[in-house]
C-alpha cells in the first residue's frame, strides 16, 4: 500500500476498526463509510473479474490473474464480512 490505514502498512492488517480511524467520530460518518466500503468491495471484485475476461478474450494469458483474483476476492470478502 502507498499509505497506512489506522495505524497499518499491511492490506491483511486493515480491518474496518481502521477504516473508521479515517472518519469523523459520528455514527452517520461510520455507517456511510461502512457502506462506501461494501460497495467499493464489490465493485472492485465485479471489475478484476471483467478485466482478467477481458484479457484472456484478447489472448492475454498469464497463471498470475488467478492469484490476482483470489487476493481481491479474499480481501474483498473480508471487508465485507466485517460490515454485515
Amino acid at each position: 500500500m502507498a499509505m497506512k490505514i489506522g495505524g497499518k502498512y499491511q492490506p491483511g492488517d486493515v480491518f474496518l476498526r481502521h477504516w473508521h480511524q479515517l472518519a469523523a467520530d459520528t455514527a452517520t460518518a461510520r455507517k456511510n463509510l461502512t457502506k462506501q466500503l461494501q460497495d467499493l468491495s464489490y465493485q472492485c471484485l465485479k471489475q478484476a473479474e471483467n478485466l482478467k475476461r477481458h484479457l484472456l478474450k484478447s489472448q492475454l494469458t498469464s497463471p498470475v490473474y488467478d492469484q490476482i483474483i483470489e487476493i481481491i476476492h479474499d480481501r474483498s470478502h473480508k471487508i465485507i464480512q466485517q460490515c454485515r
